[in-house]
């Protein structure tokens, strides 16, 4: 069932049409039902994947610019450093699984050993313990519209990289949120592309590789952008002006889920 409309034009014209025949002297109870039957319903709009975007197409719709130049950001800052355990695990997964063709499933595995192995670094540091739990997610979906696409208004909806991050921001700039930055990162299990999007809508990308640049300058880069999430939903601020009504589709807070969503870790990218 279609929801109802929420346009004030429509609920207008509706209690128009509903007093003019229940006003008249010879009230038709057939049109009146019918009309009681059907209030203003939301006007069904198509929709694209969000996969099938393009950068330019992202910048266009949500109103993005991309920043030319180097931010402090894009430099390691020494946090953690991994366990021998975890480069243990890493040899013994890199021996095990090279006869193997590249996967997304291999890359996801070695993904989330790195997530939970720099969740642990910071927790041994005791920088998680303030504010709400940093938690892990999968294969979260989004949708924001409508916006134009072709000609006609659509709902951009699934999961994607770039196009995702514009639209968790969008969702929370209309929920209030002061802070509506977004960070992400796409992986094939090898380079790393981290992604960070302003309040002001400009994004930049910085890349590393394991091979040319080694773990701890990726597990230094990913530990930063989680430190950032977790500190940004722990804000007083932030929680009062999100708990603030909207219709706008719902969303992980700003922690892990959101800071490092799985679905950003595709691979093949």
């Amino acid at each position: 069932m279609p929801s109802l409309s929420n346009t004030p034009k429509a609920w207008k014209s509706w209690w128009g049409t509903l007093n003019k025949l229940s006003d008249r002297s010879d009230i038709d109870k057939d049109r009146l039902k019918e009309c009681i039957k059907k209030p203003p319903q939301q006007a069904e709009i198509s929709t694209f994947a969000a996969a099938d975007m393009t950068p330019t197409d992202v910048n266009e719709f949500f109103g993005l610019i991309e920043l030319s130049g180097w931010e402090a950001w894009h430099f390691a800052r020494p946090l953690i450093a991994l366990t021998p355990e975890f480069e243990t695990w890493l040899n013994t997964f890199q021996e095990l699984t090279t006869p193997s063709k590249p996967t997304e499933a291999r890359t996801r595995c070695k993904v989330d050993a790195l997530l939970i192995a720099v969740y642990e670094g910071l927790k041994a540091r005791g920088w998680l313990e303030d504010g709400r739990k940093v938690t892990l997610q999968f294969e979260t979906a989004l949708e924001w519209g409508p916006i134009p696409c072709q000609n006609k208004l659509s709902k951009c909806v699934s999961k994607a990289d770039y196009t995702y991050m514009a639209m968790v921001q969008a969702s929370r700039k209309a929920r209030g949120q002061t802070d509506s930055a977004v960070w992400g990162a796409l992986t094939d299990g090898q380079w790393f592309f981290f992604f960070r999007l302003n309040n002001g809508g400009q994004w930049s990308c910085v890349a590393y590789s394991v091979r040319r640049d080694g773990w701890a300058v990726i597990t230094n880069i990913i530990a930063f952008m989680i430190l950032r999430g977790h500190e940004t939903a722990a804000s007083p601020l932030r929680s009062s002006l999100s708990s603030i009504s909207s219709r706008a589709p719902r969303i992980p807070s700003l922690n892990i889920a959101a800071v490092l969503d799985e679905p950003m870790f595709a691979a093949g990218h």
